[in-house]
């Protein structure tokens, strides 16, 4: 973690986001989520998880007992999904009586319940259900060919021949014929493709498919809201179903909207653990410190040493037994599963693991001790059976990503990972070694499915975003590797845009890869970092009340992540804590200041989870907070309290929903707060009048 303080009127300061009025309000919808949450729930092997499904390949939903056949059509076959029973198979029909032409648009199939299914043809013609009962009849297409002599009656054998030969070739290749009608009796309703997993009684009504849009999505559904996360682009969500993604669309919006849908479905599911479900954003914890050392958090231990870097080079360097067995009794004992079952039983479901390049790209001339990885590994095996989830962050890039950071690993002036390319070169190829290290630690049972995300690079030097190298040059060139390694249904990827502030630049370039790219850009997420210290509540010559924190929480902030709801981003907010950057306030103020923020998270679009900073601290008594050491998730909740579900936004009878944010402070004293002047430094009061 570092905190760059950016001042107000500063060239850092007025980048940052204009914001639009009004509060971040709203909160996730579990319908879709709900549905994702039952797909997570399907036992899967390791490796088959890590295997990508094709770009755009449908998956579709029918009975537990049924089975899909492909169906043909001139543009290759496709799976459709239709409601049927639970003891449904999909079987071939018998062939159609001899002289008479196929079905158009290729194959039919029947079901063991005598349930039969039209194929769908690529000029968008219907495609029918029958059910046993008789109550929906199966439509035939009734073909009238004219001819000089009044039709198939009147023509001669030989003709009749040559006209049925004519016929069968045409259908084949799904040509019109001149004067040709295809007759659907007209009692038929049109049904639904069901996107939910109930399965229909066996003598469902016939269905009929938008088929401009490839039979992916239907144009009406048994859902009745929008799934969490963001929305698509270039669909609006209705109020009583799904995007209507067929119809008023061209055909590349109708496809854009579609994949849109279908990664925000995925964003909002690949964060899912334990018992909260897909529908409730998760209450995650940094284990900072721990394989990165830092200053501030590890006081007694360092000893006024700056750096992991200094403090190992204080104890004779890397080779030396005395650095060595230091630095390994602190890996073996800062985590512990004493820990993870204290964070466990307080609500916390996932961990985000700082590491640093040398965990996985090892030179002793660097200065670090080797080894860490045993230790990594031991944890992420804690983690699966407390069924809990993780994040491995690259906190430390070859020499350094910011400057005059300690949670760099080494401490330097400026940041060297953008000046020097040699240095530059080895940080993406720790990137790559990072996926690859995940991609094992998921192919072994002990640790498997427990990384869901990695980040590339914790808040880089914002001077560096348009350069070359430069961040986005490298989030750019490093996706589509990483990729390679880890398919986004496997693995989020959580993009940092520099410290606390919103970036309005990394932002819109995001939202701009997300639209252009959309499928290389799934699952890529916005890293918050939201702090009130650092530069905010301790800006020079401010002075804070007790009442400032709430302020801000309740007021300013939702204004801050703004931007972020109405750019339709995921959010992940990757660390926040409840520093006022004037020491200690006690428990109780702690705790609160901390619900509130919960409450927020829980309240705004698109945000999936959080994970505060950080689980644990090591001070001594001359070491205390007001020195500048955070108070840990450990010490704040350290009276017993639990985080109750209803806090992260669940809906169980057993806790019921809050009211919203902030649930116990009147919002309407809020301070106005004006569109385009909202700023991560502005200060903030509740109104008295």
């Amino acid at each position: 973690m570092m905190h760059p303080p950016s001042r107000p009127g500063s060239p850092s300061a007025s980048s940052h986001a204009s914001f639009a009025s009004g509060s971040a309000m709203g909160g996730r919808s579990p319908a879709v989520a709900g549905a994702a949450e039952a797909e997570a729930a399907q036992p899967s092997s390791p490796s088959s998880r890590l295997l990508s499904a094709p770009p755009g390949a449908v998956q579709p939903r029918v009975g537990a007992g049924a089975r899909l056949s492909p169906v043909a059509s001139s543009s290759g076959p496709r799976l459709i999904s239709t409601s049927i029973g639970e003891a449904d198979r999909l079987r071939p029909m018998p062939a159609t009586p001899t002289g008479a032409p196929p079905p158009r648009g290729g194959s039919q199939y029947a079901t063991s319940s005598n349930l039969s299914v039209g194929g769908v043809g690529a000029n968008g013609s219907q495609a029918t259900v029958a059910g046993a009962s008789g109550a929906a009849q199966a439509a035939r297409p009734r073909r009238r060919v004219p001819t000089p002599r009044g039709g198939w009656r009147a023509c001669g054998a030989v003709t009749c021949s040559l006209i049925m030969a004519l016929m069968l070739i045409r259908t084949v290749f799904v040509m019109p014929v001149e004067g040709e009608e295809l007759e659907v009796a007209e009692d038929e309703e049109a049904a639904v493709v069901t996107t939910g997993s109930a399965p229909a009684p066996a003598t469902a009504s016939p269905i009929v498919i938008d088929d401009s849009s490839g039979g992916l999505y239907p144009i009406t559904s048994t859902s009745t809201a929008a799934p969490p996360g963001p929305a698509p682009p270039s669909a609006t969500w209705q109020t009583d179903g799904p995007p209507q993604v067929g119809g008023g669309l061209d055909e590349s919006a109708q496809e854009q909207a579609a994949i849109a849908a279908k990664n925000a479905k995925l964003e909002a599911s690949i964060f899912c653990a334990g018992q909260i479900g897909c529908s409730t954003p998760f209450f995650g914890v940094n284990l900072g410190g721990w394989l990165v050392l830092e200053e501030k958090l590890l006081p007694a231990m360092m000893q006024g040493a700056q750096d992991e870097w200094e403090y190992t080079k204080s104890l004779g360097g890397p080779l030396d037994a005395k650095a060595i067995e230091a630095i390994h009794h602190h890996w073996e004992t800062f985590v512990t599963e004493k820990e993870l079952d204290e964070l466990k039983a307080i609500g916390v479901t996932h961990c985000r693991i700082p590491v640093g390049y040398w965990l996985v790209d090892y030179d002793e001339a660097d200065g670090f001790v080797s080894g860490g990885e045993r230790y990594l590994f031991r944890l992420l095996a804690w983690l699966k059976q407390r069924a809990m989830k993780a994040v491995l962050d690259l906190h430390a890039l070859p020499g350094a990503q910011a400057a005059n950071s300690g949670s760099t690993g080494r401490r330097t002036g400026t940041a060297q990972f953008f000046l020097n390319a040699a240095l530059h070169q080895r940080g993406r190829q720790a990137i790559k070694k990072l996926a690859g290290l995940i991609l094992q630690m998921d192919t072994n049972i002990l640790t498997s499915d427990v990384v869901v995300g990695m980040g590339f690079v914790n808040e880089p030097a914002w001077d560096y975003w348009d350069t070359s190298p430069g961040i986005k040059e490298l989030y750019e060139a490093m996706i589509p590797e990483v990729r390679k390694i880890l398919p986004r249904e496997k693995c989020a990827i959580m993009l940092s845009f520099a410290g606390p502030a919103m970036r309005s630049e990394g932002m819109e370039w995001l939202t701009a890869m997300r639209n252009e790219r959309p499928e290389e850009f799934a699952a890529v997420f916005y890293d918050a970092h939201i702090f009130h210290a650092y530069g905010d509540n301790d800006a020079p010559g401010r002075v804070w009340r007790e009442d400032v924190d709430s302020c801000k929480t309740c007021c300013r902030d939702p204004a801050l992540l703004q931007p972020l709801v109405r750019a339709g981003l995921p959010i992940i907010v990757g660390e926040y804590s409840v520093e006022t950057g004037f020491g200690s306030n006690g428990t109780d103020f702690q705790q609160d200041y901390l619900l509130r923020q919960l409450s927020l998270w829980a309240s705004t679009p698109g945000i999936m989870g959080s994970f505060f900073w950080s689980f644990r601290t090591l001070t001594s008594p001359s070491s205390t907070s007001e020195e500048g050491t955070p108070a840990s998730l450990l010490e704040v909740m350290a009276s017993g309290a639990e985080v109750s579900p209803s806090l992260r936004g669940s809906s169980s009878a057993s806790s019921p929903p809050t009211s919203g944010m902030c649930p116990k402070e009147d919002l309407a004293k809020c301070p106005d707060i004006f569109p385009g002047n909202v700023l991560w430094t502005d200060d903030c009061h509740w109104q008295t009048a």
